[in-house]
């Protein structure tokens, strides 16, 4: 007979309502991500804006064939040159701009780490280590001019009046220079290094290498602290097109937190403290140990540190951050020809731009390793990069087209992909937007091909198939209203249904129950849906199942239910949890979910209790139960529990079980009681007498 529905309880360890369910959302590409994404001829700024940058080329005949490695110092000359100071030949190059270079001048140092052209048009190279400088005249003729007795030589300034002036390491000292060459004292700092150096109205700027300060030194010597910071280094030092001070500032490299290895290896047979003192591990024959040293910092606990800052000094000496980074380290500065600050970084090779106190965009990502210097001439950038060593030309024009290329962005699971749209501020160039979508993390050749171009700043379909994954290109074709830019790309998108999972159904404290049965039980749902819970029972083995409600919608979690059998035929059963998330989604994907089946025996029947008398006083007594196993066996004396019954096997762990006891001699009554398996107990009384239990 088929069973019928009853009533179930449910009690769940959350608050009701409906979760969150498949609907549709959106993706709007933010700051960080916009930066990790590829750019070529359009600058990304800090806000995800997108806008055309300047037109950027490699100057390969630069350098060509020079063998240089790194690009230490750089000036413009008087004649649309650029001279580079190079290492680690310590050469000088000129190129003319238009990627025409030669070697100018060769120092025979190791290092030219400053250059300045005088105001007669002589030039100034100075090398470290050793501290020299040379004056070489426009034909490339060049001679010792300057044993400044310092180690390095950082920097170099001109006043208005010709007054030559030298930053210094390793004493941290600004050096004034003659007119013959030789050097005096101008200020003594307490800085290990003074790295860079301006003149400006009458007065010295310069940047600390050591604990991060910017000083202002007067003509006579006389010195304040401008700024000081915690920053180890003020790298460089531009004046911006509001008169105020930048200043690029550099931290300490981070500290190795690796854990310290230990490794020791011994001569075969020979104790720790018999190993010879003076010879190499590596020399040593035997069996290495290796290790670490327990309680150490690990990389992981290591914290993150600042590489570098970018602040703005305004004339009341208050500070503006303008940029920070725990990746990259700033090396260099100057203006383009707006009197826009212009960064280069190190590692990787990037050129940044400031475009107000609360915007800068990233301008170009550049094939090496550092941009080590900036240098302008009228209105072209020059930038100069390390390992290995290059030229780059910035214009002062936008380029006429550019091209972005978005990170791929995980919708967590397939998706339908709807429209995507940008927010555009002042007259952009003619803007294309493509998409494309996969299955796989990294875009390669199964990913769909890109999209027709959609060129609706509103919304277009987007096109491409359903995926998990998506990603967007943007173009720029043409010119550009100063300061117009495309910002907040967004892709709309709805996920699959994705099924329900039962995840445990467990009828506790047993399997059997003689009124009620009563189950823990948790589901959850990937995509936040509101989940209806279900139980469902039947005859085992055959019959269709019977469904109760088992409350209203909920939420992913876990709860009790209590199921009344009261009304059921003994016998054994099957049961399951099913969930559904009808409730959230559309009826063509709803999911229903069933757990795994878990049998429950309905038992009200006591067990039979048969008590036969051996010789001796000694009693036989066996007890059978029709559906669950005997469970346990107790003694009571007057009614009051005594102890309790071992069977002879050694366990009672069938429905079957066979006990003997010695009835003690006296006036007390004895009994047993049996209890199954579903809890159903029977007592039976004890006759006779003897001498106590049996051991």
């Amino acid at each position: 007979m088929r069973p019928r529905a009853h009533t179930i309880v449910l009690a769940v360890a959350l608050a009701s309502g409906a979760g969150q369910a498949v609907e549709t959302r959106e993706w709007t590409a933010g700051p960080e991500e916009m930066l990790r994404g590829s750019a070529d001829g359009i600058a990304v700024t800090n806000l995800g804006d997108l806008l055309l940058a300047p037109r950027t080329q490699r100057l390969d005949g630069a350098l060509e064939g020079s063998g240089a490695l790194e690009v230490w110092s750089a000036c413009a000359g008087n004649r649309g040159e650029i001279f580079l100071g190079t290492g680690p030949d310590g050469v000088v190059f000129r190129t003319d701009g238009n990627g025409r270079g030669d070697e100018f001048f060769r120092t025979g140092e190791a290092m030219v780490t400053a250059l300045h052209r005088l105001a007669g048009g002589d030039l100034l190279a100075a090398t470290s280590p050793g501290g020299r400088i040379y004056r070489i005249d426009a034909e490339g003729n060049g001679e010792l001019w300057s044993e400044t007795q310092e180690r390095y030589v950082w920097a170099i300034a001109e006043t208005d009046a010709g007054t030559v002036y030298a930053a210094t390491g390793d004493r941290g000292r600004i050096l004034r220079l003659r007119a013959d060459g030789t050097t005096q004292p101008h200020f003594d700092s307490d800085e290990a290094h003074i790295v860079s150096l301006v003149h400006d109205g009458g007065v010295l700027l310069a940047g600390g290498g050591g604990t991060g300060r910017v000083y202002s030194v007067d003509l006579d010597g006389n010195a304040m602290v401008l700024y000081d910071d915690e920053l180890d280094e003020a790298r460089a030092l531009v004046r911006d097109d509001n008169g105020d001070w930048v200043v690029a500032l550099v931290g300490a490299p981070p500290r190795d937190t690796r854990r310290p290895a230990l490794r020791l290896r011994l001569p075969d047979g020979t104790p720790v403290g018999s190993v010879e003192p003076n010879v190499p591990i590596e020399e040593r024959q035997g069996p290495t140990l290796h290790g670490f040293i327990e309680g150490l910092a690990t990389d992981d606990d290591a914290p993150t540190t600042l590489r570098g800052r970018l602040i703005r000094l305004d004339s009341e000496g208050r500070a503006t951050v303008l940029w920070e980074s725990t990746t990259e380290t700033p090396l260099s500065l100057a203006t383009d020809s707006s009197g826009r600050v212009v960064l280069g970084t190190g590692r990787p090779a990037r050129l940044y731009r400031v475009e107000a106190d609360d915007v800068v965009s990233l301008i170009a990502t550049l094939n090496e390793a550092h941009t080590t210097v900036l240098v302008r001439h009228d209105r072209t950038l020059f930038a100069g990069t390390s390992n290995p060593a290059a030229v780059w030309r910035l214009e002062a024009i936008d380029a006429e087209q550019g091209a972005y290329l978005s990170p791929a962005f995980d919708a967590g699971a397939a998706a339908r992909w709807g429209t995507v749209s940008w927010v555009p501020s002042g007259r952009l160039a003619r803007t294309e937007v493509y998409t494309r979508t996969g299955n796989s993390p990294n875009p390669d050749a199964t990913w769909s091909g890109w999209s027709p171009a959609l060129v609706l700043a509103d919304g277009s379909p987007m096109g491409s198939p359903d995926g998990r994954f998506a990603q967007f290109r943007v173009r720029f074709i043409g010119t550009q209203d100063s300061g117009a830019r495309l910002g907040t790309v967004t892709l709309a998108y709805e996920n699959y249904n994705r099924p329900p999972r039962v995840e445990g159904l467990k009828a506790g404290p047993t399997a059997a129950v003689s009124d009620s049965a009563e189950f823990s039980w948790k589901a959850s749902d990937p995509d936040g849906d509101g989940l209806e819970v279900l139980l469902e029972y039947r005859t085992a083995y055959s019959g269709d199942w019977a469904t109760a409600r088992a409350g209203g919608t909920i939420g992913s979690g876990s709860g009790t239910m209590e199921w009344n059998t009261v009304a059921l035929p003994e016998g054994l059963y099957e049961t399951r949890l099913t969930v559904n998330d009808r409730a959230s989604n559309d009826p063509t994907e709803a999911h229903r979910v069933e757990g795994p089946v878990r049998r429950v025996q309905v038992d009200r029947t006591a067990p039979a209790i048969d008590v036969r008398e051996l010789a001796d006083g000694r009693v036989e007594i066996v007890i059978t139960d029709e559906a669950t196993r005997v469970q346990r066996v107790r003694l009571l004396q007057d009614d009051k529990l005594a102890g309790r019954l071992r069977a002879a096997d050694g366990v009672c762990d069938s429905r079957r079980e066979r006990f003997e006891f010695t009835v003690p001699a006296g006036a007390a009554a004895w009994k047993v009681r049996a209890e199954d398996q579903a809890g159903n107990t029977t007592e039976a009384d004890l006759p006779g007498a003897g001498g106590g239990p049996t051991p």
